[in-house]
């Protein structure tokens, strides 16, 4: 009886503690993560970095207040305008051409890039993690490769002293026909 009263109480603490600290938890402006999707046209790439990270990307970022939900708007076409610096691709070591950049305010915490570049027709593809170079001393990003149907290709982190990562293609995402 008393026992078991106490431990659900402790459960229902923990529990309650738990659920209120969720929305206090921001992204670790120390990590970002980058997902590469080979499409049949296309690669694109999301990149998904804490408000504070993808602050530090602008242009005289020190003089700039700091982006919330509240002014994300006024911050939208700055973000659009960086994404195509952001990151550097090559397939078979010509570089792969930068189609378009979109920037959103993802909750309240990150910002998610997407980048469109051209569908890679060569291997290895390789990944220059340009951004790694404005962020704080010791950030770590994930860059995760998949395919078409979502299979993993690879995967690795990258750092301000090694922002480079190359993966080899599969021979079916290099061969895949574009289709809508």
């Amino acid at each position: 009886g008393r026992l078991r009263t106490t431990a659900l109480t402790s459960l229902l603490l923990i529990l309650s503690l738990v659920l209120l600290s969720l929305p206090l938890r921001a992204h670790d402006p120390y990590t970002s993560f980058a997902e590469a999707r080979l499409l049949a046209d296309k690669l694109e790439l999301t990149l998904t970095l804490a408000r504070s990270s993808a602050h530090d990307l602008l242009p005289d970022a020190k003089k700039l207040p700091a982006i919330t939900p509240g002014n994300y708007p006024e911050f939208a076409p700055k973000l659009r305008a960086v994404a195509g610096d952001l990151i550097r691709l090559s397939a078979g070591g010509k570089p792969l051409k930068f189609v378009a950049g979109d920037a959103k305010i993802s909750g309240d915490n990150d910002i998610t890039f997407t980048l469109i570049f051209a569908k890679p027709s060569a291997s290895p593809l390789r990944f220059i993690a340009d951004y790694l170079g404005y962020l704080v001393d010791g950030h770590v990003s994930t860059i995760v490769v998949t395919g078409p149907a979502g299979e993993d290709i690879g995967w690795s982190p990258v750092t301000m002293d090694q922002p480079v990562f190359q993966v080899a293609l599969p021979a079916p995402s290099l061969a895949a026909k574009s289709k809508k």
